[in-house]
């Protein structure tokens, strides 16, 4: 990502999915999306069941119709944001992101080794 920042043309990716299959391979993929409705969602399902079906349709309408706002919100940004924003922008925010994966990993490292010694 930080090499990245050097070329002149901002990095684009070409796919042959469309964006709803993308986001569906995303989603699917994401081990934390499985992990959340392993625990987290799971838990709202049940509760939601305590009102009966009635319930769980309503929250079942209310939080797709949720997450259909804002990932149609976070599509539109990442669509538009670069071109919007321009280039300047998106590297330097490639650049404050690079930097943060470097550091989190560095941390991670550091405090994994003082873990196994300690």
């Amino acid at each position: 990502m930080l090499r990245s920042l050097r070329s002149q043309a901002t990095p684009e990716t070409h796919s042959t999915h469309t964006p709803l299959v993308a986001g569906i391979l995303l989603s699917v993929g994401n081990p934390y999306f499985l992990v959340w409705w392993a625990t987290v969602g799971a838990a709202l399902v049940a509760r939601s069941l305590e009102f009966g079906v009635a319930g769980f349709l309503a929250f079942a309408l209310a939080h797709w119709t949720c997450d259909l706002l804002w990932d149609t919100l976070l599509s539109a940004l990442s669509f538009k944001g670069g071109r919007l924003l321009g280039p300047r922008f998106q590297k330097g925010v490639f650049g404050v992101c690079g930097t943060g994966l470097i550091l989190f990993g560095g941390r991670f490292l550091i405090e994994g080794t003082l873990h196994l010694l300690g």
